[in-house]
């Protein structure tokens, strides 16, 4: 069930009978040269669409600017900062939970959320909230369907496995004789593989494809995406069956108060 599509009527019915929402975000940046610069964020929509037909939930419109900062050197790449966007995720679930809705899931096709989104969680500690917030990183996907399904080990960008999706989503976009003809590895700096800094991932991947994405095919992807597909929807029915969440969120408020008035 798409926000966007439905009723006034039909959002309130779903407040109270389903009383769960998809937030997805991805990002806009450059895929190497042979993906769309809205992969993640064109990923991300479909697959919360796909999971919330598997167990219900209300799927709003996808964010489509996330973390990545990395990459405002690659043509095509959108960079919003990432407070903005952490002010608006919270405005945005704000609204969402005085809709009705009192458990709401940010999922994430894009990998640089990874830190953002878990700091957006925390941060909405700071004001009590009538709704639960969770978070999943949409692109997850079980480690033996990988093993099985992909011939190499190098994931991070645009690679065999991202293409493979990109390829059984929507191949009118990708460009596979663009795709580089030879493995791309790490090229970040002997003696800094346990040190992260603020130039770790342009220095790792500034070309922002890595592994061997020409190996890549539709048929790989549509069993990792549907792998993502059957995960998501396992995810939105566990938060549906949360018991605890709401009443802990309850207490930890009720707490904060007996320490702000002792």
């Amino acid at each position: 069930m798409r926000w966007l599509e439905m009723t006034g009527p039909e959002v309130a019915r779903a407040g109270k009978e389903i009383g769960v929402a998809l937030v997805p975000i991805g990002a806009t940046e450059r895929h190497g040269d042979h993906l769309p610069t809205g992969n993640d964020t064109l990923s991300v929509g479909r697959l919360c669409d796909d999971a919330a037909a598997v167990e219900p939930a209300v799927v709003l419109p996808t964010i489509f600017t996330g973390m990545n900062t990395e990459l405002r050197h690659a043509p095509g790449s959108i960079s919003i900062r990432p407070e903005l966007i952490m002010e608006y995720l919270e405005e945005l679930c704000d609204e969402i939970g005085r809709n009705g809705f009192w458990k709401i899931v940010i999922v994430s096709g894009h990998g640089g959320n990874r830190y953002m989104i878990p700091q957006l969680i925390m941060n909405t500690l700071d004001t009590p909230k009538p709704y639960v917030l969770y978070y999943s990183a949409g692109h997850g996907m079980d480690p033996e369907v990988r093993e099985k399904v992909l011939e190499t080990d190098i994931h991070a960008h645009a690679c065999e496995c991202e293409t493979s999706t990109s390829l059984y989503l929507f191949p009118e976009l990708v460009k596979m004789d663009r795709v580089p003809d030879e493995m791309v590895e790490s090229s970040k700096p002997a003696g800094l593989e346990e040190i992260y800094s603020n130039v770790d991932w342009f220095a790792s991947f500034p070309e922002n494809v890595s592994g061997l994405p020409k190996v890549a095919t539709a048929e790989k992807g549509r069993i990792l995406y549907e792998n993502q597909v059957k995960r998501l929807a396992k995810v939105i029915k566990t938060v549906k069956n949360d018991k605890d969440g709401p009443g802990l969120l309850e207490e930890f408020y009720r707490r904060v108060d007996e320490v702000s008035s002792s």
